[in-house]
């Protein structure tokens, strides 16, 4: 198992998600989301 943890915005990070799912020997994607921190 491997988690992934990425910083951006929502379109490039849902890209890079399809791409993950299209790799050879890739059998399981699952992207979860979380609003972004307010700033202190």
């Amino acid at each position: 198992m491997e988690i992934i943890i990425f910083d951006g915005d929502g379109e490039s990070i849902k890209k890079l998600d399809e791409n993950l799912i299209s790799l050879k020997g890739v059998k399981y994607v699952k992207l979860n989301t979380t609003p972004p921190a307010e700033k202190l």
